[in-house]
């Protein structure tokens, strides 16, 4: 069986429910599955994540019903120890931390150096970027890591791989 970007890595995590929450609507405002997402505090829309976002975070699931531009809500998978495919949008190493990025796509975290410009804001954004609520784990590809002679390799760009909220 050939998976797709937002489908579950296992039929136990398609079982449980979703977190469902608002999204804003208009032209361009479907959120593909797959995509990493959060949770802004201000006006308490989910979004695709942002620099510098902090607060929850979660994966839009490829489940019936996908939002579209018209909804006003949609689901959002936030449940710690669920593993789900997403699109890379760089190198991970297996086992990396990852984050989502700019345009919901998956890649390593690194911790922002604040050496350079020592400030409130700085340091703020550094802490906010390695202490996030939701944390994910990169796994492998499709059938990767399932086995002691099946480890897993390195992410790309765009490909399609298996990250787990932790």
């Amino acid at each position: 069986m050939t998976v797709a970007i937002g489908d579950y890595a296992n039929d136990e995590d398609l079982h449980h429910n979703c977190e469902i929450g608002k999204k804003a609507t208009g032209a361009s405002s479907a959120i593909a599955p797959g995509r990493g997402v959060f949770h802004t505090q201000s006006s308490g829309l989910w979004a695709i994540t942002a620099a510098g976002s902090s607060g929850r975070t979660g994966i839009i699931p490829n489940k019936y019903p996908l939002n579209t531009d018209a909804d006003a809500t949609l689901q959002v998978e936030t449940r710690k120890g669920t593993a789900m495919y997403v699109q890379a949008g760089g190198a991970i190493k297996p086992g990396g931390r990852c984050r989502p990025d700019a345009l919901g796509k998956f890649i390593a975290a690194v911790a922002i150096d604040v050496t350079a410009t020592v400030n409130e804001a700085n340091v703020e954004l550094a802490l906010n970027s390695m202490d996030r609520p939701n944390e994910y784990w990169y796994e492998g590809h499709e059938g990767e890591g399932e086995g002691l002679a099946n480890t897993p390799t390195d992410a790309a760009l765009d490909e399609k791989i298996r990250v787990r909220i932790g």
